[in-house]
């Protein structure tokens, strides 16, 4: 449902004003996607466009867009899908008008002041290229299951406790290597021409491009950091990550990121190991938990082993530390 509010925000925001494009890229989410316009609509922040994207959805979601198009800027309605989330974020921000852009994908929500915090903080901060917040993270029926801290407990949980501006070549160079310390594009507000200067995201990537983007933008000068949870982020089974598990893309991808960022940024030695270390787990746990095929996890080891000498050595000591629990499948790929 529309709340009331919401449909008189077009006569509040000034369009001649835009500070803001928003664009909401929509894929089958027609049970989110109301919650998501609504949480744009009462945004306290009002100088902003709102650019609504569908990629040929096959449930209802154009029904919903119907109910919506007279409170939204702009639709784009696609005749055919286009079968990638970065190509609908670079279409969407050809059509944007702002000078900042906020990605807000369709099956997340907001807190109505995230966008006053994120455009104080790059108003406030000329040097920024982008400006993000902390995440709740909620499942497919709206129930909050926790924050993202859990996620940057192997960067430095530490430095996500407060806010923060530092260094984006910093943070790539200490931190992105390891992991995307970005969660959820739904949680930031970059500038559009730092976008641009990027080159857009990356459309050969399926899974991992919004991690090479963020790190292109970040290099690019300072990010600001808000620590209050401002967004949620929807995780459920219908999600690109979720479908794409036991083929490894994920994994493969994140190895084309970090060969990307080590031509970008000097990576200090501990750094480096630390980001083996995670990768490993990450990638064991996805062998454990049998989310992937054979045939994918020979492609992952073929692939990290040209750029680390020592990958072999490094898992074939997983396995023996692990030996109990650890499948015969890991053995194989280490001595092979």
């Amino acid at each position: 449902m529309v709340e009331k509010n919401s449909v008189e925000t077009p006569f509040l925001k000034a369009p001649a004003s835009t500070l803001v494009s928003i664009i909401v890229p929509n894929y089958n989410h027609e049970r989110y996607l109301p919650r998501r316009l609504d949480s744009i609509l009462n945004q306290t922040f009002r100088k902003y466009e709102l650019i609504l994207m569908d990629d040929c959805s096959s449930d209802q979601s154009l029904q919903v867009i119907e109910t919506y198009r007279h409170l939204v800027d702009k639709v784009v309605l696609n005749t055919e899908n286009s079968g990638s989330t970065f190509k609908q974020w670079n279409k969407g921000i050809k059509e944007a008008k702002g000078k900042y852009i906020w990605i807000a994908e369709s099956d997340d929500y907001a807190e109505p002041i995230l966008l006053e915090r994120l455009v104080a903080c790059l108003e406030n901060n000329s040097g920024c290229v982008a400006a993000y917040c902390h995440s709740w993270e909620t499942d497919e029926n709206d129930t909050v299951l926790r924050n993202w801290d859990f996620h940057y407990h192997e960067p430095d949980l530490d430095l996500w406790k407060h806010d923060f501006v530092a260094s984006g070549r910093d943070l790539v160079a200490s931190h992105m290597f390891i992991k995307n310390i970005v969660p959820n594009a739904s949680a930031v507000l970059f500038r559009k021409d730092a976008y641009l200067k990027a080159g857009g995201a990356d459309e050969s990537y399926r899974i991992t491009g919004d991690w090479k983007l963020w790190a292109t933008l970040f290099l690019q000068g300072d990010v600001a950091f808000v620590a209050e949870p401002l967004n949620y982020f929807r995780t459920h089974r219908r999600n690109v990550r979720s479908a794409t598990a036991r083929n490894g893309i994920s994994l493969l991808e994140r190895l084309r990121v970090m060969e990307y960022l080590r031509t970008q940024v000097a990576v200090p030695s501990d750094v480096h190991d630390r980001a083996i270390h995670h990768f490993l787990k990450t990638w064991i746990e996805a062998i454990l938990k049998e989310k992937l095929t054979w045939q994918a996890s020979r492609k992952i080891m073929r692939r990290f082993a040209s750029q680390d000498p020592y990958a072999r050595q490094r898992l074939l000591k997983r396995v023996w530390m692990n030996r109990a629990k650890i499948p015969a499948i890991l053995y194989r790929l280490a001595v092979n």
